[in-house]
């Protein structure tokens, strides 16, 4: 049986491929750093017990990357995908929620 190694163009340890896979990862990982700073600020860990510690963390995460993402809207919403995927290949679920609330995407 033979093992095949496949690398990861967005995501954990990304190695992007192609323009967009570039922006993607340039946009998801700028998200990463406010949404991480907000949790920061706000002393909250990067785990939740339950369904309103998530609620709360989504909420600072929210406010936090809003202006940036609506700054960069249109760019955004041209790789949200591999944005997405970016963002939950790096474990940062509450912000993957909190980035679709700030486009209205459901």
């Amino acid at each position: 049986m033979m093992i095949r190694v496949l690398k990861s163009s967005v995501g954990f340890n990304a190695k992007p491929e192609n323009d967009k896979e570039q922006i993607a990862v340039k946009l998801g990982d700028k998200i990463m750093s406010l949404a991480s700073m907000a949790l920061d600020e706000a002393d909250m860990n990067y785990g939740y017990g339950d369904a309103l510690e998530k609620e709360e963390m989504v909420d600072i995460e929210k406010e936090a990357i809003k202006s940036f993402v609506l700054e960069n809207k249109d760019a955004i919403k041209d790789v949200y995908n591999l944005i997405y995927e970016h963002l939950e290949d790096n474990n940062y679920h509450t912000t993957s929620d909190a980035l679709a609330q700030v486009l209205n995407i459901q």
